[in-house]
């Protein structure tokens, strides 16, 4: 009898939900599934402040322009609930 090789994600349902009945190791397995096939980051377009070149960019952090080199926010995704402020940045990118 040939034994079946299991995925890594069945050998951690079989390790870690010991307890689960069949339908709460579905539900693990389909939301394990969701996390592992996901896109691994979310970008947002953004207009360069120095080149005026609309550029994505990773939407959770600050990052280069690609055109001209300078510092890029993703502004876009406070949407409107923006403290920019030049001396000190605003507050999920304070300088």
């Amino acid at each position: 009898m040939t034994q079946q090789l299991k995925s890594p994600l069945e050998s951690w349902i079989q390790k870690w939900g010991v307890n689960l009945d069949w339908e709460a190791k579905d539900a693990l397995r389909e939301a394990l599934h969701s996390m592992v096939t996901a896109e691994p980051f979310r970008t947002t377009l953004e207009e360069c402040s120095h080149c005026m070149t609309e550029v994505e960019i990773p939407a959770y952090r600050a990052s280069l322009c690609p055109e001209c080199g300078r510092l890029i926010l993703p502004c876009n995704e406070c949407q409107n609930a923006c403290d920019w402020m030049d001396e000190s940045g605003c507050s999920r990118f304070p300088r």
